[in-house]
């Protein structure tokens, strides 16, 4: 019962995300990143994963700029592609009849 309860969830989240909580938490994620970048070490790893993953210097500004690009039917639409049970993969850890008893899933 509680795989099929993650499942449904895991299906409805794109449904249950609505503009002001997406707004909501890219706020918190901006203030976030704002607040990390307050040491120096931090900016200096944040740039350098820049360069790791884009080849180029990627600026807090730039990273802000992005986030807050982001619509509500962006979200909506990456979830209805990604976030669908043919794409979960399913981790049971615990005796051999429990795994037994979810394998149909």
């Amino acid at each position: 019962e509680t795989i099929k309860v993650i499942f449904e969830s895991i299906s409805n989240l794109s449904n249950s995300l609505n503009a002001d909580k997406l707004e909501e938490i890219k706020i918190q994620k901006i203030n976030t990143l704002i607040r990390l970048n307050e040491d120096i070490l931090d900016e200096a790893a944040m740039l350098g994963w820049g360069f790791v993953l884009y080849d180029r210097l990627v600026t807090l500004e730039e990273i802000i700029f992005q986030i807050n690009q982001v619509t509500h039917n962006d979200i909506k639409t990456i979830s209805k592609k990604y976030l669908v049970p043919q794409n979960s993969i399913l981790v049971v850890l615990g005796p051999k009849d429990i795994a037994d008893s979810v394998s149909s899933f």
